[in-house]
């Protein structure tokens, strides 16, 4: 087993492991201060040390995740993105986790720093680094600098997303009773 395939599986464990523990999936914390999440992020911008011209990436991720405390302060969870690294295509999948560093008036709006470990359908194997503001789960925005150790490659992205869960109960308050 290479390095690259221990990193994924030691994300895929801790993922697996995380979400075993989930209960009743809502977005309101329950007694035990647990709430399920649903981050859809879109992100773009620069391979940094592939040559000239700059090569562009962007990806599309969906996180299912738990989030553990006030406000979901501490969330882990999976996540599964669809990448293009000028000039491919991939589909990758592996873990996640965040947690708030700031509190900003509501309990649920702060700033996040967290980490995500990947593996790709190619040869491509990122670990990143990232620091989000979110605002109520409506709305996510920040900047991830990450560093592919099987292709050698240097990515700093900006992306902006949502909650699906929180979204679902703005358009559907009934549902949250």
């Amino acid at each position: 087993m290479n390095s690259c395939e221990r990193i994924l599986l030691v994300g895929l464990v801790a993922t697996v492991g995380a979400l075993a523990t989930a209960g009743p999936l809502k977005a309101q914390e329950d007694e035990a201060g647990m709430r399920f999440l649903l981050p859809l992020d879109a992100s773009q911008g620069a391979i940094l040390d592939r040559g000239e011209p700059t090569p562009y990436t962007l990806s599309a991720r969906l996180s299912p995740m738990l989030g553990f405390g006030p406000g979901g302060m501490v969330r882990v969870g999976a996540s599964t993105a669809v990448t293009y690294a000028n000039p491919d295509w991939e589909v990758a999948g592996g873990g996640r986790i965040e947690v708030r560093v700031l509190q900003i008036g509501l309990e649920e709006v702060g700033i996040f720093l967290g980490g995500e470990v990947l593996r790709g359908t190619g040869d491509r194997t990122p670990i990143t680094i990232f620091g989000f503001l979110d605002l109520a789960g409506v709305v996510r925005t920040g900047i991830s600098a990450g560093r592919d150790v099987c292709q050698d490659e240097t990515l700093l992205e900006a992306f902006v997303g949502a909650d699906l869960v929180t979204l679902f109960y703005i358009f559907f308050p009934s549902a949250a009773e």
